[in-house]
C-alpha cells in the first residue's frame, strides 16, 4: 500500500435556494498538460446523495502533483430533473492552480438556476 503524500481534490454541491445537497451531478476533473497545450481527463465521477464527490483523485495515486486543474460540473440535468427551466449556467468550470502536490483541495459549489458561487473550503 502506498502511503506517500498525494494531491486530494474533492467537491460538494448545495442548492443555494433550498439548502439541499445536489446529487447525481456528473463531474470531470482535468489537468492541464503544458507540453501538449491541452486538458487531460484525470477522472470522471458524480456527486452522491450528500452532494459530495470525494473519489476524483482516489485512483491516480501520487502522480498528479502541483499544476493547473479544472473541475467541470454538469448541473443542467439536475434542474431538468426537477422541472426547473434550463439554468443560466448549465455547465460550470472551475479552474485553479494546485501549488502543493500533497494538499487537500475541497471546493464548495453553491448553485441555483440563475447563478453560482464557489470557494475552497479549508
Amino acid at each position: 500500500m502506498d502511503f506517500s503524500p498525494c494531491l486530494k481534490i474533492t467537491t460538494t454541491i448545495t442548492d443555494i435556494c433550498t439548502g439541499i445537497p445536489v446529487f447525481q451531478v456528473p463531474i470531470i476533473l482535468f489537468k492541464f498538460d503544458s507540453a501538449a497545450n491541452n486538458w487531460l481527463v484525470v477522472a470522471i465521477s458524480a456527486t452522491g446523495v450528500d452532494g459530495s464527490c470525494t473519489d476524483l483523485t482516489d485512483n491516480v495515486g501520487g502522480s498528479l502533483g502541483a499544476g493547473l486543474y479544472k473541475i467541470l460540473y454538469d448541473v443542467k440535468g439536475q434542474f431538468q430533473t426537477h422541472n426547473i427551466d434550463m439554468p443560466l449556467f448549465g455547465i460550470i468550470e472551475v479552474v485553479f492552480f494546485a501549488k502543493q502536490p500533497y494538499d487537500h483541495y475541497n471546493f464548495r459549489l453553491l448553485v441555483s438556476s440563475t447563478g453560482y458561487f464557489v470557494f475552497r473550503n479549508m
